[in-house]
């Protein structure tokens, strides 16, 4: 599945959590960065492996335990792995508080919008996504 996604498009993702970058590819060529991200805090890391985009939705709530109540609101959400995982919107990202580059999330990978958008507009379902450190 995963060689015929590359073999039709060329698209993939990767996201290197030492760097807080995610990558889009297009062969093996990079076609655009950023390392302007957040991740999973101490806990809740967010786990490596090879994965496939399996979902994506443009807006929706997620789970923000301890809290009983959601986040909603959040935008352009591409998940890479069926227990949760996402490259996501995080409206609450703000260099003034510090929490750009930071372990602040669930275990998505929290994203500026306009990036989060970029990265959903790049992939389908089948896209490859590669996370390591």
């Amino acid at each position: 599945k995963t060689d015929a996604t590359v073999a039709k498009d060329g698209h993939w993702i990767e996201a290197n959590l030492s760097a807080f970058t995610v990558t889009l590819h297009d062969g093996t060529n990079a076609v655009w960065s950023t390392d302007q991200t957040s991740q999973g805090k101490p806990g809740n890391g967010t786990i490596t492996g090879l994965y496939t985009v399996w979902r994506k939705t443009q807006e929706q709530c997620m789970p923000n335990p301890p809290s009983t109540q959601p986040l909603c609101g959040i935008h352009w959400v591409t998940y890479w792995e069926r227990s949760g995982y996402a490259f996501h919107e995080a409206w609450w990202l703000d260099y003034n508080k510090g929490n750009v580059r930071s372990y602040i999330s669930h275990g998505c990978i929290n994203m500026f919008t306009a990036d989060a958008k970029r990265v959903y507009d790049w992939s389908s379902i089948g896209t490859p996504v590669w996370v390591h450190r």
